[in-house]
């Protein structure tokens, strides 16, 4: 295993052991990415929070407008999908409130989103970003979310370690 997937993997982790969710640009259109995390979330039995300016409800769950507003922070995993210009400034809310790991789904990153990420050693330790979405996520990594750890290509259950 690579150290690249070996932080991945941490990362997931990190992001799937929190108590409580966010879903920064979650969406009422069910064809969006936002709402896709959120029903991965919902489906997963999490206990998550839909982060929507507008909306009052979003899958039946009561909207925050601000991560500010969440009621534990340091204790709250959050999904990010939403432009990145508004990306830079959610990243720097959630390092002010101690968010506890974050996961930039596919278009909430761009060069100055990974710059701003890499020049800071906290946020780039609770920070899951260039992969696949949340809501393709399997419950043990694959190639599916981390495009760096191949497929085994011997029986699972063969004596024989892959050389």
């Amino acid at each position: 295993m690579t150290t690249k997937t070996t932080v991945l993997s941490q990362k997931e982790a990190r992001f799937l052991s929190a108590p409580k969710y966010a879903v920064v640009g979650a969406s009422t259109d069910t064809s969006k990415n936002g709402s896709k995390a959120l029903k991965w979330l919902v489906d997963q039995r999490k206990d998550v929070t839909p982060v929507n300016l507008k909306a009052i409800e979003i899958q039946g769950l009561k909207c925050v407008k601000a991560l500010s507003e969440l009621p534990d922070p340091t204790h709250t995993s959050v999904s990010i999908v939403v432009h990145p210009k508004t990306t830079l400034q959610i990243l720097q809310q959630a390092k002010a409130l101690g968010i506890f790991a974050l996961w930039l789904q596919p278009g909430a990153e761009d060069d100055a989103v990974v710059k701003f990420i890499e020049a800071d050693a906290q946020l780039e330790e609770r920070c899951i970003y260039g992969t696949q979405p949340l809501h393709e996520h399997r419950h043990e990594p694959g190639p599916s979310l981390n495009r760096c750890r191949p497929r085994p290509t011997f029986p699972l259950n063969s004596p024989k370690t892959p050389q």
